[in-house]
């Protein structure tokens, strides 16, 4: 996440919040006209990988999430479920989904960072 937004806000050019700032702009006005319309497209990138990250984080989590059904159980922990009670069909479904999931998630994130070097090539002309 960090490595996606830093950058962006480092880009964000101070002397547009300094005439922001003399033209009488408040400082939510300046995040919300200037900082973050520059900053959006790498925190929606952001967002999308530590989201996709978290779908892919399958062996750690089965340790350590409960099994308390309908209440922290979760898509790797019923995964194992059904393999141990040999519903391969179910398991492959559950899987198929989270892959499906998961690249829906890494094409949402190539569009929003063409999106966002799309708007910052405008920005420059």
């Amino acid at each position: 996440m960090v490595r996606s937004v830093q950058p962006a806000l480092v880009e964000v050019q101070r002397e547009l919040e300094d005439a922001a700032e003399t033209l009488g702009a408040r400082p939510w006005q300046t995040f919300h006209r200037i900082v973050l319309p520059a900053a959006l497209p790498a925190l929606v990138t952001g967002f999308t990988m530590a989201f996709a990250r978290g779908l892919g984080e399958y062996g750690s989590v089965v340790f350590i999430s409960g099994n308390l059904p309908m209440k922290t159980e979760i898509t790797p922990l019923l995964i194992v479920i059904k393999l141990e009670q040999f519903d391969y069909d179910g398991a492959a479904a559950l899987g198929f989904i989270m892959l499906v999931t998961s690249f829906l998630m890494l094409f949402a994130i190539n569009a929003v960072q063409a999106w966002g070097r799309r708007r910052h090539v405008a920005a420059l002309n």
